[in-house]
């Protein structure tokens, strides 16, 4: 989630749900939900506060499969710098995420591509936890300072807003 303040953010998630923080990469906080890996991340908005992109977890993450089988479903690399994390519509890009972003020293791949309307979707291996190394795997949990006044134990789902749902929904079931 893209927030307009990390801290505050981060002081209302962790009072209310008693959330511990799970990784962190430069500027942003990564939140645990119940056991983990599962989490949200509260990083600095550049606009307007906003879900920047989801994330699914997905077994046998291995990158060139992934952009394989996107390629297959007509999601291609994405060109120049434009576009947002995955380049935009029906594009993807590869991330590496170095140290300085609490990432793997050679780099910890992270694949963002763009459905058909353009909302981003990170892909990764099922282990990942927004960490360091090869798989983001490896974190040190901060305990929440509060405990919380309700425990979160998991995510239930989300909605997504297309222009054409038949459409989407076709693209997610046949690619998922």
């Amino acid at each position: 989630m893209s927030v307009s303040d990390v801290k505050r953010s981060l002081d209302f998630y962790q009072g209310l749900f008693g959330m511990p923080v799970q990784a962190r990469q430069g500027a942003t906080v990564i939140l645990r939900i119940g056991a983990g890996p599962h989490y949200i991340a509260l990083t600095p908005a550049t606009g307007a506060p906003s879900i920047s992109h989801f994330g699914f977890a997905i077994e046998n993450f291995n990158v060139d499969r992934v952009l394989n089988v996107l390629a297959s479903h007509g999601v291609t690399k994405a060109e120049g710098t434009g576009g947002g994390l995955s380049g935009g519509p029906m594009k993807v890009r590869v991330r590496l995420r170095g140290p300085e972003a609490g990432g793997a020293k050679e780099g910890t791949p992270e694949v963002f591509f763009g459905d058909q309307d353009g909302i981003v979707v990170q892909l990764q291996d099922v282990k990942y936890a927004g960490g360091a190394g090869a798989l983001g795997d490896i974190v040190k949990v901060e305990p929440s300072p509060a405990r919380g006044l309700i425990a979160v134990k998991g995510m239930s789902h989300f909605t997504i807003s297309s222009t054409d749902s038949v459409r989407s929904n076709q693209f997610y079931k046949t690619l998922f």
